[in-house]
């Protein structure tokens, strides 16, 4: 019980750390904001999908295939 409660304590206090971190990292990319011209940011078209990495691609298959492999598990626990 000792080892899962320290790690609980690890974990929130590396997820204070990280907060930190990304507050620290917003007022730095303000400041770059302020002193920059605006970027135009792009829009996202449906035709860019077939720009997408075949990385992109199996990972969706492989998310898909686990979770309806383990729905259907799930399903007859009920």
């Amino acid at each position: 019980m000792m080892v899962g409660l320290s790690l609980c304590v690890v974990c929130f206090l590396f997820a204070l750390v990280l907060c930190w971190l990304d507050k620290k990292a917003e007022t730095e990319d303000k400041k770059i904001e302020n002193t920059h011209e605006p970027i135009e940011e792009e829009q996202f078209r449906m035709s860019d999908i077939k720009e997408f990495k075949l990385a992109f691609w199996i990972c969706l298959v492989y998310g898909v295939m686990m979770y309806g492999c383990l729905e259907s598990f799930l399903e007859s626990l009920d």
